[in-house]
């Protein structure tokens, strides 16, 4: 038996004489076509070819799901913008969404700088209340996670002076200062 495992070429004589088992890497691969079975049922789940990953349609579904996600995110803020005022929706939309400056919008709507200033303000604040920011909340932590780094590398700090965590304790300690002021004017 043994030499006809020798001459088949999966058994050779060794240093000692003992026969010694060639492993032959295409005599224990498996076909892409084998089954793998459930650890619970043992009925068929996949089968191996069905397991290695193609990367051309791991990007197309990376792309397919950020689509999905962005149109979500889209609808939601569309909802949660029909809960302003026309006014404020206008204003809201054109600051933030087609990036165009006060005065921009002024021209626009025939409205002084002022009352743009305060109807975004008034839009910004009805968009953080509980009515809209329903519609946006589960967006939230995405959001922040995404961007929550964003500024903070030696650029950032080199064009501020401060890192983005010193900038946003200056600015926490602007918004408490002007509430103090505000609150105890003489």
């Amino acid at each position: 038996m043994n030499r006809f495992n020798a001459a088949m070429g999966r058994w050779k004589k060794d240093q000692d004489g003992n026969w010694k088992r060639i492993t032959d890497p295409l005599n224990t691969c498996a076909s892409l076509d084998e089954p793998i079975f459930s650890a619970k049922d043992g009925g068929e789940i996949d089968t191996l070819g069905g397991t290695i990953e193609d990367s051309k349609q791991a990007d197309q579904m990376e792309r397919a799901e950020e689509a999905i996600y962005t149109r979500q995110l889209h609808d939601a803020l569309k909802k949660s913008l029909a809960t302003l005022e026309q006014q404020e929706r206008d204003i809201v939309v054109m600051r933030f969404q087609q990036q165009k400056t006060r005065r921009q919008c002024v021209d626009a709507l025939y409205l002084r700088e002022s009352d743009v200033r305060k109807l975004e303000g008034k839009g910004l604040r009805h968009l953080r209340s509980p009515q809209s920011l329903k519609y946006i909340q589960r967006f939230h932590d995405d959001i922040i996670d995404r961007f929550a780094w964003y500024g903070l590398g030696f650029g950032a700090w080199e064009s501020a002076g401060a890192s983005g965590v010193e900038r946003a304790v200056e600015r926490a300690e602007q918004k408490t200062q002007q509430k103090v002021e505000y609150w105890f004017r003489a």
